[in-house]
């Protein structure tokens, strides 16, 4: 498993749990190979690597942060999910991170079926203008 075997801690799986209960609220499973996911603030890509894991008919999932130390080290949790097995075979490694700021979104109008940005907003200078940039995105 990719995250349980990291999580041990009960807290944590309810995490997961509680993320598996919002992907079912977004609809992921209605997505399919030609749909895209942006997550915003995706800190180390762990939301990333379970939605490739649930549900691997997604074409791409896309994380986004402004901190390059966090998509250091997300980058480098999927080269090892790749390399050592650790992922089950639905991993197909179509999951990708760069840096960007959500008020200022560095991809093309309706280019994602579903957006995430968790715990994000209320850290940002201008809010407003990220959900301007997510509705923009948003297709």
């Amino acid at each position: 498993m990719i995250l349980e075997d990291e999580f041990l801690d009960t807290l944590i799986n309810d995490v997961i749990e509680k993320w598996r209960f919002y992907f079912e609220k977004l609809g992921l499973e209605e997505l399919g190979p030609k749909d895209k996911i942006l997550d915003i603030g995706c800190r180390t890509g762990d939301t990333e690597r379970l939605i490739i894991r649930d549900f691997p008919e997604i074409n791409r999932v896309v994380g986004i942060d402004v901190v390059q130390p966090w998509l250091m080290h997300a980058n480098k949790k999927v080269r090892a999910d790749k390399a050592n097995g650790s992922t089950n075979d639905n991993f197909r490694g179509n999951i990708s991170f760069a840096r960007a700021d959500g008020q200022c979104l560095p991809f093309a109008d309706k280019s994602f079926a579903r957006i995430i940005c968790a715990e994000v907003l209320e850290w940002m200078n201008e809010p407003e203008a990220s959900i301007i940039e997510i509705h923009r995105v948003l297709g």
